[in-house]
């Protein structure tokens, strides 16, 4: 009996749901401001490649956004060891690996030659010149 009246309160507070975060206003798509209204309303269309994901996450809040870039920067930052090893192939040493601050998943990649600029797996580099 006792045992019962244990559990009692994680019944009670599991049947309450948690409340759902707001959802960010939808951004209207229509900006070209030149063109006079018509008297019908148009609909905005999503673009296809657009149709699968849900506006929620096409349109995240600034600070979340900045979050993710940042997420997505440390997470998929390519490891030390891969670059010397394709840098390597190259006769270049790798000294560090930076990620480039407003942008998503492009590293800055300092080298005894110069700095690259790479894809998060370093299939594509770009020399910085001056």
């Amino acid at each position: 009996m006792k045992k019962l009246f244990l559990f009692i309160p994680f019944v009670l507070f599991a049947n309450q749901a948690l409340p759902m975060p707001p959802m960010p206003p939808m951004m209207n798509l229509n900006t070209n401001k030149t063109k006079k209204l018509k008297k019908k309303k148009e609909k905005n269309n999503m673009p296809k490649a657009c149709e699968t994901i849900p506006p929620m996450i096409i349109f995240l809040p600034p600070p979340l956004e900045k979050s993710l870039e940042e997420c997505k920067n440390e997470l998929f930052k390519p490891k030390m060891d891969y670059a010397k090893k394709v840098f390597a192939k190259k006769h270049l040493k790798v000294y560090s690996i930076d990620s480039v601050s407003g942008f998503v998943e492009l590293y800055k990649i300092k080298t005894n030659k110069g700095i690259y600029y790479c894809n998060k797996d370093l299939s594509k580099c770009f020399k910085v010149s001056k």
